[in-house]
Order: structure tokens, then C-alpha cells, then sequence
């Protein structure tokens, strides 16, 4: 059975290298994409790019529009009752993002279930 080689792009001297098990297979990469790209073409190479997930300010947080589906589960109860209650105005203003979609913001969600705990 083949064991596994482990490929790296590392920085070096001369631009960037690739590197298997250890042995620098070629060097003199421009860029760690270039040295990338080269080594996933002859094969030894797959890159991992995360995904980005956009930061949203702490001040905007509750302003933030959550389809029902999301904002029931957040709120333990199941969609239908939710939908319900969110058209009957319990969840607060109620907008509608698409044709059949319609969403709440978490601000309000936050404060309704708040008050929900005080009574």
C-alpha cells in the first residue's frame, strides 16, 4: 500500500518551494499560487482555501434579518407555531425577503424572548 506524501508550499530564499517529504521538488516560485498551481497539475498538491465568513460589527448584530426556519430553532419552537406568531406580530416586524420568504430580525427576537422570561 503508498503511504501518503505530505506537500508544503514554504517560503524560501528564491520566491517560494514546493516541498514533499522533506525534499524540495522545485523552487523559484513568483508567488505561494503560482508554487501552488504547479505542484496541483503534476499532482502532488491539493490546497485547502477556508471559506470567508463576513464579521459583523457587534453594534449592527441585532439588526440582522434571520429567515423563520433559523429563528425558530433559535427560539425552541417549531415553524409552524413560529410563522404564526411572527405574522400575528409577536416577534416583531415581520419582513418579507423574497417571494414566500419571510424573515425577523434578531434584535427583536432577543428582546421578545426576554420579555417572554420576565412575565
Amino acid at each position: 500500500m503508498p503511504t501518503k506524501q505530505t506537500t508544503t508550499i514554504e517560503p524560501s530564499g528564491d520566491g517560494f518551494a514546493v516541498i514533499t517529504d522533506g525534499k524540495t521538488i522545485r523552487d523559484g516560485f513568483v508567488s505561494r499560487g503560482h508554487a501552488a498551481m504547479w505542484a496541483a497539475r503534476k499532482g502532488l498538491y491539493q490546497g485547502h482555501t477556508p471559506r470567508r465568513k463576513p464579521e459583523i460589527p457587534v453594534s449592527l448584530a441585532d439588526e440582522q434579518i434571520l429567515k423563520l426556519p433559523l429563528a425558530a430553532k433559535l427560539t425552541g419552537r417549531g415553524y409552524p407555531r413560529f410563522l404564526a406568531e411572527a405574522k400575528a406580530g409577536v416577534w416583531g416586524e415581520l419582513f418579507q425577503l423574497g417571494k414566500n420568504i419571510f424573515g425577523v430580525k434578531l434584535g427583536n427576537i432577543k428582546r421578545s424572548l426576554t420579555a417572554a422570561q420576565i412575565k
